[in-house]
């Protein structure tokens, strides 16, 4: 989580992007012990007045929870205080009770392992009319919880996350600290594995289980120290002041386009080299061969517009462009780019309306969208141009999570090599 690549996403990133990061590292740290490095994080975030980002909203209760507990709340923050019991409550039903489809096998529940344990345990945490389990329930979801994570690879990432967090709140509630901190260490372990499945909030929203979390008790597991947490957090400080006054401006600015996809090339072939030839694996490159300025005036002529120079430069270096771990699709060589139209321009229409911005530069039925990517499902990259902005270009990446904007092409291809250097 403590990364070099949250200072590139910084300089170079969406705010709403890394304003949703930091927010993340602070909880990390937080949730690892260290509430004050993580509140000097905040404080200096907010300071700029950005617009809170809602996706936040879950980090959000996790900080009122540490800030109850430690009674450490700062005295601004971009969102109005809750109440610690609404929390709870609120967090008990996000965490317990059932969404499977399947019936559980027609067994008493202690004969249950592995994922049916697992849900039968969440189904008994799971309030009624605003009322807690009692504490023998409680105790009885706990031991289904605990045998759910006896099988090895019984449950899923997401599983183990909501299993382990769940357990810790239900023993430390029911004064079973020795196995409240096991659940916390085991939770925290398999964070790094699965992270990309990992639901981290809700470890330190549970009620019960924040005073343990500000002992520190997953320190080790998450990896963090005291000195660690402030050397980073004074980065990340001296990043977002360097991003306020200068604006956002490119990372690798200085590299020629040619360097600059050497460079991509050659994270790809190291991430994932078993996606290239052995050719390209020897060279780290796997690029396509230069677009000449006939073919791409050509290509202008007949979509009728003139592409913007960053993409074309890149043309010039790499007709197109293959797969690459963390993007899909493949870029197409220009020949192969069209406009959107029919349904595909009815997609881009629904995303943009539903997401509209102040900064955006796209307004109703003037722009003009190019298809750059090899189609595939949920998945698309534009080149979009309206003439009523600025004349400004923008590249947008879509998947089924929504759409990435990009200020231009090269933007684009430079948050794809921030994604593939792991530092």
């Amino acid at each position: 989580m403590l990364k070099k690549q949250l200072f590139r996403q910084i300089q170079s990133g969406e705010i709403e992007d890394w304003y949703r990061k930091v927010t993340d590292v602070a909880l990390y740290m937080a949730t690892g012990g260290f509430l004050e490095e993580a509140n000097d994080l905040l404080k200096a975030l907010w300071q700029y007045g950005l617009p809170h980002d809602r996706n936040t909203w879950l980090p959000d209760l996790a900080f009122e929870v540490l800030w109850y507990t430690a009674n450490k709340r700062p005295a601004y923050t971009p969102f109005k205080k809750i109440d610690i019991d609404q929390i709870e409550l609120a967090h008990r039903k996000y965490t317990s009770g059932d969404s499977y489809s399947v019936a559980l096998p027609a067994v008493t529940w202690p004969q249950l392992e592995g994922r049916d344990a697992f849900r039968a345990g969440s189904i008994l945490a799971a309030p009624e009319d605003g009322q807690f389990p009692s504490p023998e329930t409680e105790l009885t979801s706990l031991q289904l919880l605990l045998n759910s994570l006896n099988l090895e690879n019984g449950l899923a990432g997401y599983e183990i996350c909501s299993a382990t967090a769940l357990a810790a709140e239900l023993a430390s509630r029911n004064s079973k600290i020795e196995t409240a901190i096991k659940m916390a260490k085991l939770w925290a372990e398999y964070y790094h594995a699965n992270y990309l499945n990992y639901n981290f909030p809700i470890m330190a929203c549970n009620r019960h289980v924040a005073p343990l979390l500000m002992q520190g008790i997953v320190a080790d597991e998450l990896k963090l120290s005291r000195t660690n947490c402030r050397e980073f957090a004074d980065k990340v400080i001296s990043a977002m002041h360097g991003r306020m006054k200068n604006g956002q401006t490119l990372v690798y600015g200085i590299l020629s386009w040619h360097e600059l996809l050497k460079k991509l090339s050659d994270f790809a072939v190291s991430y994932a080299p078993d996606m290239f030839t052995d050719t390209e694996q020897r060279t780290k490159w796997i690029g396509r061969s230069p677009a000449e300025s006939a073919v791409i005036a050509a290509a202008e002529q007949r979509l009728g517009l003139q592409l913007p120079e960053d993409y074309k430069a890149f043309l010039m270096n790499s007709n197109g462009f293959p797969e690459i771990p963390l993007m899909n699709p493949s870029l197409l060589p220009v020949e192969k780019i069209n406009l959107l139209e029919g349904s595909s321009r009815d997609f881009f229409n629904i995303i943009k309306n539903e997401s509209v911005n102040e900064s955006d530069p796209v307004e109703s039925g003037t722009e003009k969208v190019i298809g750059i990517g090899q189609p595939m499902e949920d998945i698309e990259v534009w080149m979009i141009f309206s003439p009523t902005k600025d004349e400004k270009w923008q590249c947008w990446y879509v998947d089924k999570y929504g759409e990435t904007r990009y200020n231009s092409f090269r933007y684009f291809i430079e948050d794809q090599i921030q994604q593939l250097d792991e530092e």
